[in-house]
Formats: C-alpha cells, sequence, structure tokens
C-alpha cells in the first residue's frame, strides 16, 4: 500500500524505482573526485598486484640486485656481496687440509717405514725399493686430495670445509657443478704436484751421487731443482693470492674452470 502522505509522481504512477542509467558495456561507474571504487575484500583489479609497505618485499621474492639459488644449479650473483672473501676461502682449505692431514700421515707413515726397512737392508736411500716407495705415497695422496675435491665440488659444490664456513663452489654459466669442472680447478695443483713427484725422483740420483763423491753434478741437479721449485712456489702462490685483487674474488683455478665462489 502506498503512503497517501507521500506525493505521487506523475510519471511513475505506480510506485516504481526509477531505472539508472546504464554504463557502456566494459566501464566501471564514474566515482567521485579523488576516491577509489571498492573492490571485495581481497580481491584486486585485475592484472594489478597489491601494494606492499615501502620498503618490504612480497615473500618469495629477493631484494633488488640479489639473485635466488635455483634447483639444478646456481644462480650467479650480482651483488659483489655475495662473493667469498679470501679470508673466509682459506678458512675453508685450512679445514680441508686439516681433513686430508689424517690419511696422508697414514700414507707417509707406511712408505717412511718401507724406506727405513729397505735401507737398513741395503745401505741406500735411493734404492728402487725406495724409491718405488716414494713414488707410490705420492700417487696415493694426489688421488686422495682429487677423489676429495672432486667429489664434493662436483655434487654439492660443498667440501666439509666450505660447508663449514657457508661457502660453494658454482658455475658462472649457472650450470649445475659436475666432475669435469671439477677436475680443472685442481689442473694447477695437479701440475704442481706431479711436477714435485719428478723433483723427488731426481733428488733421489742426485743422493747417488753424492755417496758416489760426483759432487759436480749433485750441485748441478740441486741447481736446477731449485729453480723449478722457486717458479712452482711463485705459481702456486699467485694462484691461492688472486682473489686479493680479482673483481669477482677468482683464484686462477677458478678461472681455469670458470667457477665462482659465494656465500651459500
Amino acid at each position: 500500500m502506498s503512503n497517501p502522505y507521500q506525493p505521487q509522481d506523475p510519471n511513475n504512477p505506480y510506485g516504481q524505482q526509477p531505472q539508472q542509467p546504464q554504463q557502456p558495456y566494459g566501464q566501471q561507474p564514474q566515482q567521485p573526485y579523488g576516491q577509489q571504487p571498492q573492490q571485495p575484500y581481497g580481491q584486486q583489479p585485475y592484472g594489478q598486484q597489491p601494494q606492499q609497505p615501502y620498503g618490504q618485499q612480497p615473500y618469495g621474492q629477493q631484494p633488488y640486485g640479489q639473485q635466488p639459488f635455483v634447483q639444478g644449479g646456481y644462480a650467479v650473483p650480482s651483488a659483489a656481496g655475495m662473493y667469498a672473501s679470501w679470508g673466509i676461502r682459506f678458512g675453508a682449505y685450512f679445514l680441508d687440509v686439516l681433513i686430508l692431514l689424517i690419511p696422508s700421515v697414514i700414507i707417509n707413515l707406511i712408505t717412511g717405514i718401507g724406506v727405513t726397512a729397505n735401507f737398513n737392508l741395503t745401505g741406500s736411500t735411493s734404492s728402487a725399493s725406495s724409491l718405488g716407495m716414494y713414488i707410490i705415497g705420492s700417487l696415493l695422496n694426489l688421488i686422495i686430495n682429487i677423489g676429495y675435491f672432486a667429489y664434493f665440488h662436483g655434487t654439492t659444490g660443498q667440501t666439509i670445509g666450505k660447508k663449514i664456513v657457508k661457502i660453494r663452489v658454482i658455475r658462472r654459466t649457472n650450470q649445475p657443478m659436475d666432475f669435469v669442472v671439477a677436475v680443472k680447478r685442481l689442473a694447477i695443483t695437479i701440475a704442481s704436484t706431479v711436477i714435485n713427484l719428478v723433483i723427488g725422483m731426481i733428488s733421489f740420483n742426485s743422493i747417488d751421487d753424492i755417496a758416489a763423491g760426483n759432487l759436480s753434478a749433485a750441485t748441478a741437479s740441486f741447481g736446477f731443482l731449485g729453480i723449478i721449485s722457486f717458479v712452482i712456489g711463485i705459481a702456486t702462490l699467485l694462484d691461492y693470492l688472486w682473489p686479493l685483487w680479482d673483481g669477482q674474488k677468482q683464484a686462477l683455478h677458478d678461472k681455469i674452470a670458470d667457477t665462482l665462489v659465494v656465500r651459500a
């Protein structure tokens, strides 16, 4: 029943509500100036992202300039602060050397006992059997060192020492590490070890020259060995010190294998 006290609209005698003007298809009704249309709770306009408080990142996103680690490989860092410093790398290597010292001591004890026993029997430390013990011990140490670093770097990029100090070896191409790349990082170590092995073998012959009274030949041999040892020492020192002035904190063996050492 209509209200008898309310005047009726002559154009709307039956009390119907006036029709609202229709908007063209796809357009939203205009809002008063300075106001935004209210959205249903929890929904955002299509194509727009919710605004975050200033200085905060949405969950799961990385701060500007940093790359997240990705599955299968590890993203190349874009921030210089993610490269492992020389001091941290040295600490990781020192821990690895302590670990590798255990089998090295055992091998050296066994070969040393063999050389001593041979000397007691033959009266010479440079006989074929003594030289053989020296070669066997050196090769065993080399194999253990190569196996240790190649396995850990080729699988996870972290040796035990690197895992303790929280750094990791990655490839600059953002591909997963493998054993080939890991062995390339050991190229300088392998070369220096083999050269030192040859030097040791020559030293055995020099001892024979001294025992035979041929001092001139022994002096020439030791002089040659001294020069080679000096060159190897300089190359090894440069390899380990190179991260101190390199922009990406790479050692020479990193440049050979195209790898980086980053914070994990």
